[in-house]
């Protein structure tokens, strides 16, 4: 399934928001939406979408993630090179 998501969005212009699936599908039958982009709505998932934009990034996410489930970030090797030349050094050295 391959839908205009740009296209529908324009189509849904005028909806009444916040809107729910049901609420935009209802808007996009009666202005002749294609079977493919019904689909896409009937997709989504329930809840109230407050912008066309949170439909059209639900349908085509655009943000990027960020986190993966079960990574960790591994500890630093050590301090900068930057950091270890601004050190003193030792008492009695050099």
């Amino acid at each position: 399934m391959s839908i205009d998501v740009s296209a529908l969005e324009t189509m849904l212009d005028g909806v009444a928001l916040p809107a729910r699936p049901q609420e935009l599908l209802a808007h996009a039958r009666r202005l002749g939406a294609s079977a493919d982009e019904l689909r896409a709505l009937e997709e989504l998932p329930d809840r109230r979408y407050a912008s066309l934009n949170d439909v059209a990034e639900r349908l085509r996410p655009v943000q990027p993630r960020f986190a993966r489930p079960g990574r960790t970030p591994r500890p630093e090797s050590g301090a900068p090179r930057a950091e270890a030349a601004m050190r003193p050094e030792p008492a009695g050295a050099g």
